[in-house]
């Protein structure tokens, strides 16, 4: 197993510009050593590039932003069909329109 020990980056050397920057700067001044900080955790070993294949075993699902609107547009044509056309406005009429506009069937289909 390898070990996850950590590993001092610290000499002496460092430990006194530490002190010497303290007394210049102030109680907030430190020196960070530069070092490989990966030290903490084993080395990761390089891995081989595979591509993501999708496959046909993992379950498709529907847009979930598509499902919403769907809802949406059929809350919203029931209840523009529910009121009585005096009581209907302009968002009610344009609901009604788009779904004889979406009934209609594909016209190019038959234009041979």
């Amino acid at each position: 197993m390898t070990s996850i020990q950590r590993v001092n980056p610290w000499t002496p050397q460092l430990v006194q510009m530490d002190k010497d920057l303290k007394e210049k700067y102030g109680p907030n001044a430190h020196v960070i050593p530069a070092g490989d900080y990966t030290s903490f955790a084993p080395k990761q070993k390089p891995m081989p590039k595979r591509p993501w294949v999708m496959d046909e075993t993992l379950p498709q699902y529907e847009d979930p932003m598509k499902k919403m609107q769907e809802r949406m547009f059929k809350r919203a044509l029931e209840q523009a069909e529910n009121k009585a056309p005096a009581e209907r406005n302009l968002a009610d009429w344009y609901v009604i329109m788009q779904d004889r506009i979406n009934s209609i069937p594909d016209i190019a289909k038959y234009a041979n």
